[in-house]
């Protein structure tokens, strides 16, 4: 995640990255699950704490 503010340069919040799983279906392919991997502990101004 990035944040900037116009006067200000920009900010890294947050790294990570999502792992898809994905599926055919007869209609093609279809998103599965998502997980979101995060290099860090906390993000900031979430109301959520990875486990």
């Amino acid at each position: 995640m990035f944040g900037n503010r116009p006067s200000q340069a920009s900010e890294v919040y947050s790294v990570g990255r999502y792992l898809d799983e994905l599926v055919h279906t007869s209609e093609g392919l279809r998103l599965q699950s998502r997980r979101c991997i995060l290099d860090g502990d906390t993000v900031l101004n979430s109301l959520i704490y990875p486990l």
